[in-house]
């Protein structure tokens, strides 16, 4: 069973594929613009062809403390892993391999690895 919601995104972004490496509602970590972020995958897009250019599956992610924003859209290649949603504010902060040295960081902290070639300095 559809609601009108599900229906206007399968207008919008087009059928859900049946295999994804993650689903819709799962929360992840992911790298954007050199930065790195947490979302809920609100609509998972199959691989297809547009304007004549073939895009792989991905997914629009709905960021973190972002409010009524347009989502980003996230390739496999941008995500990290999964996150744990936050509860309250005293859970423990994520640990996540940073895409720049393989080494381990706080999520918030990986755009501040010396590798990042992104970073302020």
């Amino acid at each position: 069973m559809t609601n009108h919601l599900d229906e206007q995104m399968t207008d919008l972004y087009g059928p859900q594929p049946q295999f994804s490496d993650y689903k819709q509602n799962e929360h992840i970590t992911y790298t954007q613009a050199g930065e790195t972020h947490t979302g809920k995958i609100i609509w998972v897009c199959g691989p297809g062809n547009v304007a004549g250019r073939h895009l792989p599956t991905h997914y629009i992610v709905e960021r973190d403390g972002t409010g009524d924003t347009w989502p980003d859209t996230v390739y496999q290649s941008d995500i990290i892993g999964t996150a744990p949603e936050a509860e309250d504010d005293t859970q423990e902060i994520a640990i996540v391999q940073c895409p720049w040295c393989s080494g381990w960081h706080q999520v918030n902290l990986v755009k501040l690895c010396p590798n990042n070639p992104h970073r302020d300095t």
